[in-house]
C-alpha cells in the first residue's frame, strides 16, 4: 500500500501530543535538560564568542529548545508570570513544560517573555520573536528589530 501522514484529526486520536500521566515527573527529563546545556555549550561556544552579542543572538534564536528550563518573567497573562519548567515539546504558538511539582503546562509563545540559564549567561527570549516552528526557525533568516514591550 501507499503510506500517507496522518492528519492532525489522526494524531489527536492517537494522543501523540499528550504526555502520559507515568511519564509526568519532572526528573525523567532532567537527563534531557543535561543534553540541551551539552548542545548549548557546543552550539554557542561562549568562549570563543564572548564579546560578539549578535552571533550568541543569532545562535539562540535558532536553537532547539526543547529540553531547555525556561522561566516565564513576563505575559499579558498574568498567570503565566513565573511558570517554570522543561520544554517538553514546541509548537508554532506554544511550549509545553514541565514544572518540578510535576504538571505539565502549555504556555502560549504570544505575549509572553521567557527567561533561560545557561551556565552563568542568562539570556530573555521574547515569545513574539519565536512564533514559527523550530524546524522552520533554525533555518530562518532574522531581521534585527526593536522590541515593543508589553
Amino acid at each position: 500500500g501507499v503510506w500517507t501522514p496522518l492528519t492532525s484529526k489522526e494524531k489527536r486520536k492517537l494522543k501523540l501530543y499528550e504526555v502520559p500521566d507515568d511519564a509526568q515527573k519532572f526528573e525523567l527529563y532532567l537527563p534531557l535538560h543535561e543534553l540541551w546545556l551539552q548542545y548549548m555549550d557546543e552550539l554557542l561556544q561562549l568562549s570563543e564568542h564572548s564579546g560578539q552579542v549578535g552571533v550568541l543572538q543569532s545562535k539562540l534564536l535558532k536553537a532547539d529548545l526543547h529540553g531547555c528550563l525556561v522561566t516565564v518573567t513576563r505575559s499579558k497573562c498574568p498567570t503565566y508570570i513565573g511558570q517554570s519548567g522543561i520544554i517538553l515539546m514546541e509548537t508554532q504558538n506554544t511550549f509545553k513544560i514541565i514544572r518540578k511539582d510535576n504538571c505539565v503546562k502549555v504556555i502560549p509563545k504570544a505575549g509572553s517573555v521567557f527567561s533561560l540559564q545557561f551556565r552563568d549567561f542568562i539570556a530573555t527570549l521574547y515569545g513574539n520573536h519565536l512564533r514559527y516552528k523550530s524546524a522552520d526557525r533554525s533555518a530562518r533568516k532574522f531581521k534585527t528589530r526593536p522590541t515593543i514591550d508589553l
